[in-house]
């Protein structure tokens, strides 16, 4: 998020980047133009076996599915930031 906050976004190749979750309450996603950002405590191979490959729409879904085994919710929230 200071790459970001510094003006250097993800690169538009259509991946995910995985990072751990900053704590124990905050998992989610961060979209950006054709990549997203994961933050969930989860395999990395697993996160990726729920989506197809350069599907970014089914990202949610699979934060969801990461929160169904601990009977949590995912909650979606968006937000357009001026560049």
């Amino acid at each position: 998020m200071r790459d970001v906050a510094a003006g250097r976004f993800p690169p538009a190749d259509g991946g995910v980047t995985i990072l751990p979750q900053p704590g124990d309450r905050d998992a989610g996603v961060i979209g950006f133009t054709a990549h997203a950002v994961v933050f969930i405590d989860a395999d990395p191979a697993w996160v990726a076996a729920q989506r197809p490959a350069g599907d970014l729409a089914s990202v949610r879904a699979f934060l969801a599915a990461g929160f169904e085994p601990v009977g949590a919710e995912a909650h979606l929230a968006c937000r357009t930031f001026g560049v």
